[in-house]
């Protein structure tokens, strides 16, 4: 019985989404902080599941029991199933397009423009897709938009990063550009044991992993300000 409750009130990966979605559009101003130099294992610490984006779409929770470290993990690699939408030599054209676009797509979806595999142009697609029926009725619903030539493709998507908690159990990170965040005001995440709010993004410097503190300026004002009176 204590169980089945605890499960109803755990937040599932689409509540924490929304409210992550809500936080951010309430905090219009955000400044970001390098908080050390790059580090091949940093470790974070959580008292609560952390929610972990990918830019800044959410894509899964993690529930750190202690600490963990992040490594670098570039030899690992998935396969997604994306759309691709447009090819064009202009970027601002496929750009135009994306924002068009934007307020159709479902906010678990992330646009992409890259170079193409077989032309100097650059496409722009979306995804990722977790069936091709899905991605096919997305092709569907383009042509009703004006996008008559989108198709299907897959896609080699790598992860970067890897987290290891305290018995040595790895699990990869499933986000190109991942990071952690604590919707708690009361829960911070700490990084080699300091407490950090609002969202840590990862970075790999080539010397190491970096991590930079995401934070509304507010919040920013009141840690600095009383610290430089």
């Amino acid at each position: 019985m204590f169980w089945s409750l605890l499960l109803l009130l755990t937040p599932t990966l689409d509540e924490r989404a929304a409210t992550f979605r809500a936080w951010r559009e309430n905090e219009h101003h955000f400044i970001r902080v390098g908080l050390q130099k790059p580090s091949r294992t940093p470790q974070f610490s959580a008292n609560a599941p952390l929610l972990v984006l990918d830019g800044d779409r959410p894509v899964s929770i993690i529930e750190p029991k202690g600490p963990f470290w992040v490594i670098q993990e570039n030899e690992a690699s998935d396969r997604a199933l994306f759309v691709q939408l447009q090819a064009s030599r202009s970027q601002q054209y496929l750009k135009t397009t994306q924002m068009r676009l934007s307020p159709k797509v479902s906010p678990n979806m992330e646009f992409k423009i890259e170079n193409s595999e077989n032309s100097a142009l650059k496409v722009l697609r979306v995804g990722p897709f977790s069936e091709l029926e899905e991605a096919e009725n997305f092709c569907q619903s383009a042509k009703d938009w004006g996008i008559p030539d989108a198709f299907p493709v897959i896609r080699q998507q790598k992860w970067p990063f890897a987290w290891v908690d305290q018995n040595f159990n790895k699990s990869l990170i499933e986000a190109a550009s991942p990071a952690f965040v604590q919707l708690d005001p009361q829960q911070p995440i700490r990084l080699e044991g300091k407490g950090y709010r609002g969202i840590l993004r990862l970075r790999d410097t080539g010397n190491g992993i970096r991590v930079i503190n995401e934070l509304p300026l507010e919040i920013y004002l009141l840690g600095v300000v009383p610290a430089e009176l």
